[in-house]
């Protein structure tokens, strides 16, 4: 189990279908803890607050995504972290809603725009061959993903990756919220076979200008391991850990995200054939880091 590019496959798929955006800069100190901001604004009351995501056909939201992807050893053999960064922007539209249930078809087009590892430019081909750049999403009021195409014949549901763990979309409450009142979900993750935990918390609301933001904190944890067996060929000695931090901005009047920043970490244990004097057992650690902001009209 080395450090290469091919061992990443488990993070670019899942996170270069994402849907929220930001700008491209350094998202964190290595130790620091992802904030949002609110200077200017003014507490709302505690609520409740009933927090849903608004669709109306023909609706266009375009952001700007940067994503960081940072491979190291955490134990064995000394090796050089792999580092890759990537910038994308996302066009989503609202293509129809359901009268019955409030559910909408929205259709996510996204383009790679720049693309580095270890600081040197890499062919955007590379990066595209992992992302698909149209996909459609059927979304419930509340995020959760009801059914996904994310490539032409191969459809999948819940999806080909799923942005509920991603903290680009993160899934309501289906009652009133008070600030500092938390709920929980299962967010799975078929293209990587594991189920995350979803430990989510409305830590406030703000009023700016008549506008009301949510701040929104999600957590997550894997609730199921992966499966035992081989990974590219390597015998495994346990199932990868994973856990995610996100904080989101979540507009209530116009129920749409508008900004979010946050990581997930994955940490494995596994086998490798130390140049021929016997299995070394080895610990590799992955951190996803991602900053996502609404772009104006």
């Amino acid at each position: 189990m080395r450090l290469s590019t091919k061992h990443l496959h488990f993070v670019i798929p899942a996170l270069l279908c994402t849907f929220a955006g930001s700008y491209p800069t350094v998202l964190f100190a290595d130790d620091a803890t992802p904030a949002l901001a609110t200077t200017g604004t003014a507490a709302d009351p505690a609520g409740p607050f009933t927090l849903a995501y608004k669709f109306t056909v023909g609706q266009v939201h375009r952001y700007s995504v940067a994503i960081d992807v940072i491979e190291k050893m955490i134990s064995g053999p000394p090796t050089t972290p792999i580092n890759i960064h990537v910038d994308l922007t996302t066009t989503q539209t609202i293509d129809s809603v359901s009268a019955t249930d409030g559910a909408a078809t929205e259709r996510y087009q996204v383009t790679a725009t720049g693309a580095t590892m270890n600081g040197q430019p890499i062919a955007l081909s590379s990066v595209k061959s992992f992302v698909p750049s149209e996909m459609t999403l059927v979304l419930s009021p509340v995020g959760k993903i009801v059914a996904s195409n994310s490539a032409p014949g191969k459809a999948t549901v819940p999806g080909f990756v799923n942005p509920n763990a991603l903290g680009l979309l993160p899934l309501l409450s289906t009652d009133p919220v008070t600030a500092d009142e938390a709920w929980t979900d299962h967010v799975p993750l078929p293209s990587i076979g594991v189920v995350m935990d979803d430990h989510v918390t409305l830590k406030g609301v703000s009023n700016n200008d008549g506008t009301q933001i949510a701040q929104i904190e999600s957590k997550y944890t894997s609730a199921q391991p992966f499966n035992a067996g081989t990974q590219m060929g390597q015998a495994k000695n346990s199932g990868p850990s994973i856990s995610g931090d996100y904080l989101t901005k979540f507009d209530i009047n116009a129920g749409a995200v508008t900004s979010s920043i946050g990581r997930m970490t994955r940490t494995e244990t596994g086998t490798a054939n130390n140049g021929g004097q016997g299995a070394a057992t080895e610990t590799i650690q992955t951190e996803v880091r991602t900053q996502m902001t609404l772009l104006k009209p």
